[in-house]
């Protein structure tokens, strides 16, 4: 599947899906991301509970992955 990314948020779950899909488990960094981006996903839809969990997730990948709070500033900013 090829996408290309627009300034246009109907193809930001397919985007997500297949983040997840490629995001390689062994690397806390790439969960990380991964729940990041279902995070924005989940909360443009109005389902923040699921964002909020998605949010806890990525802050366990980041934890897991010891990332110095500076590589995790894009995310709390996201």
């Amino acid at each position: 599947m090829q996408m290309k990314f627009r300034n246009d948020f109907a193809e930001l779950d397919q985007v997500v899906e297949r983040l997840a899909e490629i995001a390689d488990s062994r690397f806390s960094t790439q969960v990380a991301i991964v729940a990041n981006c279902y995070a924005a996903l989940h909360a443009r839809q109005g389902d923040f509970a699921a964002a909020y969990e998605d949010c806890e997730h990525f802050m366990a990948a980041s934890e897991a992955a010891n990332e110095p709070m500076v590589e995790r500033w894009a995310h709390y900013i996201t």
